[in-house]
This record gives structure tokens, sequence and C-alpha cells, in this order.
């Protein structure tokens, strides 16, 4: 992963917020901006007025070698059920909630385990049958067993 990111309904405003602050922040240009947490995690917020509240998410963005980009893609679609697409000059994948983007690489990219953000969450119905259909798939395993998350109740972890 190279960045999430974020959309505000301003983000001159909510830049102008964050300074006041002393959260580090970069005004990109009028309409997008840059912020680096202390960990270094970089979180893009770009400008949507019609949004119904101040911030919310959009996007994940993938930095993946540029010849899996289309298998990614699919992997996506076979797996969340993603839409393959693009936003904007990047190759991308949407789910309700969330787009997915690819930006193609030519060196090797360290792994997310263990870092900053090493990895994403997905929330999902019926999270049982979706393990279930998913065992065995040579390119997924899974780090726990699926389990209802007991502080809501619902299926949301793996």
């Amino acid at each position: 992963m190279d960045h999430v990111g974020l959309w505000a309904k301003n983000v001159e405003a909510a830049v102008a917020e964050w300074q006041a602050a002393d959260v580090p922040v970069e005004l990109a240009r009028a309409t997008q901006a840059w912020v680096a947490t202390p960990d270094g995690l970089r979180i893009e917020i770009l400008q949507n007025e019609d949004q119904p509240m101040p911030i919310q998410h959009h996007h994940i963005h993938y930095n993946v070698p540029s010849s899996a980009i289309a298998d990614a893609q699919e992997w996506y679609n076979e797996v969340f059920g993603a839409i393959p697409g693009m936003r904007g000059p990047f190759d991308a994948a949407d789910i309700p909630g969330a787009n997915l983007t690819f930006s193609g690489v030519e060196e090797d990219r360290v792994g997310t385990r263990g870092r900053v953000l090493h990895g994403v969450g997905f929330q999902v119905r019926g999270l049982e049958a979706l393990c279930q259909r998913l065992r065995g798939r040579a390119d997924l395993t899974f780090d726990r067993p699926c389990e209802r998350d007991s502080a809501t109740g619902s299926s949301g972890r793996n």
C-alpha cells in the first residue's frame, strides 16, 4: 500500500483547521492535500463538496508491479466482487464505500506486514460463507479463523 485517501468537503478549510492544531499537512492544490502521521502513514485528502459529512474514506492506493495490475483487479473482483475500472489515470476497482487504486511500479516493494499500515479490513455480509468459499485458494491464506466481532456482534473479522 502506498497511501489511503479521504474525501473532505472543503480541503482548504480542513488544512487550516489541521495547521491550527499543529498537524503536519501539505496543501498540494486547492482540492488536494497530504497529511503524514507521526508513524509515517501518508493520507491523501481530496475535495468532494457533495458528500454529506466533513470527511470520509475514499480510496486505498496500492503500488504493484505494472505487469500485475490486471491480476490485482481480477483478484479483488473474484474475492470481493470489485468492479474493475479507472480512477482518473489509474487502474482501479470499486467496492461499496471504497475505491482500490493501482499504480504500476517496476522495483520490488517491501511488504506491509508489521509496518505502519499492514492491512485493510472489509466488512462483509455472510463472512462464514465467504471464508468457506475462499478456503483452498492457493493465493489466499487466513491469519486467523473467521469469527464474529465481539464488540458489534457482526461477522467482520477473518
